[in-house]
């Protein structure tokens, strides 16, 4: 059998420049997923809320205020689906979205695809 000598340097965390969200920052969307029905409309029915949900990860992801505004204006399309399953398409969309603000060369078009094809099977099942 073989040992290998560990340095201390591979023992030490990496330290990470990227934002990463926190089980705190998951609760907050959690928490104001509740307001899903406040603000519905005919036009666009629950996107309101959903951006409402998301805008404290968002914050943290863009802190450039241009980044922030393309986040925003993404999520600000037609959205519906059942209010008590919605919680499984934001953290989808928040992991999705922490990916985007770490890898630029992700295609922003794949947050709203998913979220657009999830959203009726969801509503199916609620």
């Amino acid at each position: 059998m073989t040992t290998k000598m560990i340095s201390e340097e591979t023992l030490q965390p990496q330290a990470q420049e990227e934002t990463r969200i926190t089980p705190r920052d998951l609760r907050r969307v959690f928490w104001r997923s509740f307001q899903m029905e406040f603000s519905w409309n005919y036009e666009r029915q629950m996107n309101l809320a959903f951006v409402y949900a998301l805008i404290p990860v968002l914050k943290k992801l863009y802190p450039r205020r241009e980044d922030l505004a393309a986040a925003l204006k993404r999520h600000l399309v037609f959205f519906n689906t059942t209010p008590h399953i919605v919680t499984l398409l934001l953290g989808i969309t928040t992991a999705m979205e922490e990916k985007n603000s770490q890898q630029k060369n992700m295609d922003a078009t794949a947050i709203d695809n998913v979220k657009a094809s999830l959203m009726g099977p969801l509503a199916g099942l609620g």
